[in-house]
């Protein structure tokens, strides 16, 4: 059975979604990270950075176990021993990379700043807290296009991958944003779309 060492923030649930979305079988240990004990045993088994979700497979591709940590890369390992959730052609699979890329590497790294100057700052940095909204806004505004075509999700029709990096931050990072989603219409849509999924919610229950 696979493990995810996980907390609930939208970061663990992409992790948990893309997992449940797959059919693996999997089990959830929560990690408190604001716990110094719990963190430096996470660095020392696990993540020596100390980030999570971190997927441990006790039986991997070459018959050992295998540590897997960021989402990304948990997702990519999903959809790749379950045959599920991934891309239909060497085509399909750049624009799945891209467009993880801009999820993760874009779009997060601007709603984390946000929260980080705005939230944890000793003293909230105006700036930097506009000046990330306003970024995490354009990269919204890709996706609010993207679905502006009709597509239930991210790629279309199916579900995949890619929706377990986005859903979250359009549920969770995106509520601390200044208006949320209040001009993103075709976002706010397939939010409540996607979270009406069975496994979706059943993902998101493991640690509630």
């Amino acid at each position: 059975m696979l493990e995810l060492y996980t907390t609930d923030t939208p970061n663990g649930w992409k992790a948990q979604i893309v997992l449940e979305e797959a059919g693996l079988d999997w089990t959830a240990h929560a990690v408190d990270l604001r716990n110094a004990a719990q963190v430096a045993d996470l660095k020392a088994r696990l993540n020596p950075i100390g980030k999570l979700p971190v997927l441990v497979d006790p039986v991997g591709p070459s018959g050992g176990p295998i540590i897997v940590p960021e989402t990304l890369a948990i997702a990519r390992y999903a959809s790749r021993i379950s045959g599920e959730l991934g891309a239909r052609d060497a085509a399909e699979e750049v624009w799945f990379d891209a467009t993880a890329s801009l999820i993760n590497t874009g779009l997060a790294m601007c709603t984390s700043a946000q929260f980080t100057l705005g939230v944890l700052a000793p003293q909230p940095q105006e700036w930097g807290v506009s000046t990330y909204a306003a970024k995490a806004y354009e990269h919204l505004a890709v996706f609010e296009t993207l679905m502006a075509d009709g597509r239930a999700f991210v790629a279309g029709d199916r579900v995949t991958w890619l929706d377990g990096l986005l859903w979250p931050h359009l549920s969770g990072s995106a509520e601390r944003l200044p208006k949320k989603l209040d001009q993103q219409p075709h976002l706010a849509a397939y939010r409540a779309r996607y979270g009406a999924r069975a496994p979706g919610q059943r993902a998101l229950a493991r640690l509630r």
